[in-house]
């Protein structure tokens, strides 16, 4: 692996993946229904999650955290406004610092409401529980992970110039009240014509009590893209 500002405790470790066989293989299932004035989905999977955790002495990082997942999401259509839940159930994740794995119950509810011309806003609110919570899970490996886990994301979009111009802006912040740190990301994109469009933003990296985000502060990003369709 390559060095990463972001995750320097993985960068450059010998790395221990999974054999490519039958019995390595995943497998993930879906049950969705749309209704009048509001979908449902229930989701199953048998996967390798993608969160890799160090073994011998913190020496290779391994790949074969797998666990099973069962899910369901529901959308109801509500005038202007789209209101969202979903819910998920992890039955095995491996930490560093603890022996045994740990289930995860993931909740998410929200709304976006499309009520502006040419535009949308919206909010999202993500828990996140480690079952039989040990206190060696909040250490620097794992990113100091609490037992529960807050997210709150607000996103914002809007085109101008007949929707040749696209505006978005996010925010993502951890903790209740966002004491954790988080980021916040705006960009445009603009097509110049049918073919061709241009992109770019910034990424701004906010500190907070939480050690590991509150190390990013200072990785803030500039980005730029080209796009050409054949």
């Amino acid at each position: 692996m390559q060095y990463s500002d972001f995750k320097p405790t993985e960068a450059n470790k010998p790395t221990s993946n999974p054999d490519d066989s039958l019995d390595n293989t995943g497998i993930a299932l879906s049950l969705t229904g749309a209704f009048s004035g509001y979908d449902l989905g229930l989701y199953f999977a048998d996967t390798y999650v993608d969160k890799p955790y160090l073994v011998e002495s913190n020496t290779i990082l391994s790949y074969d955290n797998k666990s099973k997942m069962l899910g369901a999401a529901y959308n109801k259509v509500a005038g202007s406004y789209l209101l969202k839940a979903e819910i998920a159930h992890f039955d095995h994740i491996k930490y560093n610092g603890v022996s045994d794995a740990k289930a995860r119950t993931d909740a998410l509810l929200g709304f976006e409401y499309n009520g502006i011309t040419d535009g949308s806003i919206g909010y999202e609110i993500a828990m996140r529980n480690i079952h039989n919570y040990s206190t060696a899970i909040n250490i620097k490996s794992n990113g100091y992970k609490p037992e529960k886990e807050v997210q709150q994301v607000v996103r914002f979009n809007q085109s101008y110039l007949n929707q040749t111009l696209d505006l978005s802006a996010v925010l993502s912040v951890f903790g209740s009240h966002g004491q954790d740190g988080g980021s916040a990301r705006i960009s445009l994109d603009y097509a110049l014509d049918d073919q061709t469009s241009v992109s770019g933003g910034i990424i701004d990296y906010i500190g907070g009590d939480n050690l590991t985000i509150n190390a990013y502060k200072n990785n803030d990003r500039i980005f730029a893209k080209m796009s050409y369709l054949f």
